[in-house]
């Protein structure tokens, strides 16, 4: 779902979006810390 919302983000003019998770939850944790690692310029790092 992140790479459908982030596009979004970046048309509304955000330049960071957070992403949070339950710290528990280590499915998302990895997603987030690993896959999807953005610059303010939407540029996958």
């Amino acid at each position: 779902m992140l790479n459908m919302v982030l596009p979004k983000c970046r048309k509304l003019g955000s330049d960071e979006v957070l992403v949070t998770c339950n710290c528990e939850n280590e499915g998302s944790k990895r997603i987030i810390l690993k896959k999807w690692r953005y610059n303010s310029r939407g540029e996958q790092e």
